[in-house]
C-alpha cells in the first residue's frame, strides 16, 4: 500500500530548542504514521498540499498564548478543511504489544481484545517513500522533512545528501 502523502507538523518555533522539539515530534509522526512529515518553521506553507496537519503543543482551543506560525497554519487548516491532528492525551499512550514501539500520536486498540498494535505490526505500513517497496522503514531527515525510507534507500540517500544530489521530498 503506497500512501506517502506528506503531513505538515506545526508547533512552537521561536527558539532553536523549540525547533529541535518540533523535529523530534515530526520524527515520531513519520515513524508512527509512515507518512513523510514536513517540519513547519515558517508560515509560508500551503496546508492544502498536505494530507493532515499535526499539532505539537497547545492548540487554538486551549486558550493559551500560541506561537504565531502555529496559529496561522492551524487557522488555515481549519479554513480549508485539512485534517488537524491534535496531541493525544498522555494517558492514552501505550506500547505496541508485538514490538514495544511507544504509540504517542493515535493509539489504535484492537476492538475485540483492546491490545495495542503499531502500524508495522498491523501490516498497514505504507513502505519506503523512495523505492515504494513494502519494506521496514526508518525516518530519515531529507530537505526539512522526515521521510520513511528502507535500509538500502536510507544508505543511498545518505550518500546522495553528502554529494548534494538528494531528491526534494518537501512540498
Amino acid at each position: 500500500m503506497y500512501v506517502n502523502v506528506p503531513v505538515l507538523v506545526i508547533g512552537p518555533v521561536a527558539t532553536p530548542g523549540d525547533v529541535a522539539d518540533l523535529h523530534a515530534y515530526a520524527f515520531d509522526v513519520c515513524d508512527q504514521t509512515g507518512a513523510p512529515a514536513v517540519v513547519a518553521t515558517h508560515n509560508g506553507y500551503d496546508v492544502r498540499h498536505f494530507s493532515a496537519v499535526y499539532v505539537y503543543g497547545p492548540t487554538l482551543s486551549d486558550g493559551v498564548s500560541l506561537d504565531p506560525v502555529a496559529v496561522v497554519l492551524m487557522a488555515e487548516a481549519i479554513a480549508y478543511g485539512v485534517d488537524l491532528v491534535e496531541p493525544q492525551p498522555l494517558i492514552l499512550d501505550a506500547d505496541c504489544e508485538a514490538c514495544g514501539q511507544r504509540q504517542t500520536l493515535t493509539t489504535v486498540r484492537d476492538a475485540g481484545t483492546s491490545e495495542v498494535f503499531c502500524l508495522d505490526c498491523r501490516g498497514e505500513a505504507p513502505g519506503c517513500a523512495w523505492c515504494l517497496e513494502d519494506d521496514e522503514t526508518a525516518p530519515i531527515l531529507v530537505d526539512g522533512a522526515w521521510v520513511p525510507l528502507c535500509h538500502p534507500c536510507g544508505k543511498r540517500m545518505g550518500s546522495e545528501i553528502r554529494g548534494g544530489n538528494a531528491p526534494h521530498f518537501a512540498v
